[in-house]
């Protein structure tokens, strides 16, 4: 699901060259580099084919996706979804992520102390799963989630 979503971005981006903000509604999306959002600013899709995205601290986005790069969600933030190919997600503390979280490959996730993800949490290849024993979370499938104490596993 999310590699066709984010290989038919990579060609549609290409044959239409770069897809600014101002005309994809506060949308971001990349082929080649990293997407970093300052803290508190509203946004809609972040999408990159090779880069990380960082959603600064209070921020708000719709759907996070990369293919190869890492997605860092800052404290506070609330987002719909994030998903990655080759990378790792970290969630900060308290973030909401009300719909869930997808995976093709193996990858890192660390879901911080006090953050709610609302949704199911899929991964569809081995996955480490840390998640903070304050923290709230949807249905697990496809993982096991190894839970640790304080700010940090």
């Amino acid at each position: 699901m999310l590699r066709s979503f984010v290989l038919s971005l990579a060609v549609a981006t290409l044959a239409l060259g770069s897809i600014s903000p101002a005309c994809a509604s506060d949308d971001t999306s990349k082929v080649n580099g990293s997407i970093r959002i300052e803290d508190g600013k509203t946004v809609g899709d972040l999408d990159t084919v090779n880069g990380s995205i960082n959603l600064g601290a209070h921020g708000q986005a719709d759907e996070v996706s990369t293919v190869n790069g890492s997605i860092d969600i800052g404290d506070d933030a609330s987002i719909r979804s994030a998903g990655t190919v080759n990378g790792r997600i970290a969630l900060g503390k308290r973030v909401r992520v009300s719909a869930g979280i997808d995976t093709d490959k193996p990858v890192h996730v660390l879901i911080g102390p006090r953050a709610v993800v609302k949704g199911t949490l899929v991964f569809e290849r081995n996955v480490e799963l840390l998640v903070s024993d304050s923290a709230q979370i949807g249905e697990v499938t496809g993982a096991k989630a190894v839970r640790f104490s304080g700010d940090q596993p």
